[in-house]
């Protein structure tokens, strides 16, 4: 389970709501409150580790809550929450000492990847320097590969306004799913961003295949498996991209087992191997990023992989006529 103490400050109660209800499922201790005037003397009174504060209805005056939070001896993360309409106020509370933004609406699983992301515990003193940098080549094939998929529906919308004589119901129709697509991407980046090179420690194996299995709907199998040498915050990446980017591919249920053998840990999924077009496993195990059936931008396995491998894991694919079965294995030790 997670751990920390947040204090949420936010002017609509259905929002600190939904807030609150997600960050005490992951573990967290969590207050929620209507006030900037109430955070700053709870922030006094009872320190929290991270503050989330939604920025819409705040007069300026109230923006000076940041900086003030800044001051306390055991300053907190600053979270800050937004409207599209908002964003020149956001980027001005970053200036302000705010650590990262989220905008509204969002989808659960982001609030949770960045609040555990800013509550991540620092490395002890004497732990095992972070991993190197990705190579420049693996930065060049991500920079290529956003790139093509930001590009095509950039293309698509300077056509649309371009266009002479276009009318609002074209606009209307033809843009959202376009800023849709580009907005998928950049929540996978988002995804990578919050992992990358990490700290493998050894930590209970099933809670975080258990948050990604929850978080993409696959049923999870788990016999007594032992704690694993990972960086908690990647396993659970690695997991939710395969999950995600095998689901999408069946209609039925998918089920997965986690189990332990030797020094190992895995979780395998198996699906039909008439669930991948030709050559579509191929494409899916070499992408970070892909396009789906509906033009929808999915993870690849080439992410899951990459993150795996961090902790001294690996992903396995075996096909047979029938089947492709799928392993995430990452060590015990």
């Amino acid at each position: 389970m997670a751990d920390g103490r947040v204090l949420i400050v936010h002017g609509t109660s259905s929002v600190r709501a939904h807030m609150a209800e997600t960050l005490t499922r992951e573990g967290y201790s969590v207050e929620s409150i209507d006030s900037t005037y109430r955070c700053v003397a709870r922030a006094v009174d009872d320190p929290a580790d991270l503050v989330v504060i939604g920025l819409a209805g705040l007069a300026d005056v109230e923006l000076e809550l940041i900086p003030a939070l800044g001051q306390e001896e055991n300053p907190p993360r600053i979270l800050v929450t937004f409207p599209p309409s908002l964003r020149e106020i956001a980027a001005r509370s970053l200036s302000m000492g705010a650590d990262t933004y989220l905008l509204e609406p969002f989808y659960p699983d982001e609030l949770k990847r960045l609040a555990a992301t800013l509550l991540k515990p620092a490395a002890a003193p004497d732990a095992p320097s972070a991993p190197a940098k990705p190579s420049p080549e693996a930065l060049k094939r991500l920079a290529h590969e956003v790139t093509h998929a930001i590009n095509n529906p950039l293309q698509i919308v300077r056509l649309l306004l371009d266009k002479k004589n276009v009318t609002k119901k074209e606009i209307e129709d033809g843009l959202p799913p376009q800023l849709e697509r580009i907005e998928q991407v950049l929540e996978l980046l988002r995804d990578f961003g919050a992992a990358g090179p990490g700290q493998p420690r050894r930590v209970a194996a099933e809670p975080p295949a258990r948050r990604a299995a929850e978080a993409t709907g696959v049923e999870l199998q788990s016999s007594a498996v032992p704690a694993a040498r990972v960086d908690e915050a990647n396993y659970t990446t690695a997991l939710t991209a395969l999950f995600e980017a095998v689901q999408r591919r069946v209609t039925t249920s998918l089920v997965a087992q986690q189990s332990a053998k030797g020094d190992e840990i895995t979780v395998r999924l198996t699906i039909a191997a008439d669930a991948f077009g030709p050559e579509e496993l191929d494409a899916l195990d070499d992408s970070v990023f892909v396009v789906g059936r509906e033009r929808e931008i999915l993870p690849g396995l080439a992410l899951s992989r990459m993150l795996l491998e961090d902790s001294g894991g690996r992903l396995e694919i075996h096909r047979s006529a029938a089947e492709v079965t799928f392993r995430a294995i990452v060590p015990t030790a």
